[in-house]
């Protein structure tokens, strides 16, 4: 997942909804699975403030053991046919890119997720005690 905002997937040619991405993660744990991670992507085209603050809170809601939480990078001419169907005039400038990076990475320390690495975080119960679900 990158972003929930229908703007934002159709951007960037990848379309996925919260139901969607909510089913597979509540499905995870019944089928074996013992660690859930998120990814979502900031300073994606047509990304607002708004756009990153759903993001967040679907994201944890759905209390993923993981979440990382990147950098979009504009570099049409190495990745697929995903960022040739945008301009940069759809970009967030650079400070509203930093904008949505503090945002989202405020809102998930406040979630009670720590700051495990460069652009990661992981569930306080998780980190501390894997086995205190």
């Amino acid at each position: 997942m990158q972003d929930y905002d229908p703007l934002v997937q159709h951007a960037i040619h990848c379309v996925q909804t919260f139901e969607q991405v909510k089913k597979v993660t509540e499905q995870a744990r019944p089928f074996g699975y013992t660690s859930i991670s998120h990814d979502f992507v900031f300073g994606l085209p047509k990304q607002t403030m708004p756009a990153i603050k759903d993001c967040t809170e679907k994201t944890i809601s759905l209390r993923p053991d993981n979440i990382s939480l990147y950098s979009s990078d504009h570099i049409p001419w190495v990745k697929g046919p995903g960022q040739h169907g945008f301009s940069e005039e759809g970009l967030p400038s650079g400070a509203e890119k930093r904008a949505l990076y503090k945002y989202a990475k405020k809102t998930l320390l406040n979630a009670r997720y720590l700051e495990i690495g460069m652009d990661h975080f992981g569930n306080v119960c998780m980190t501390i005690d894997p086995h205190a679900r």
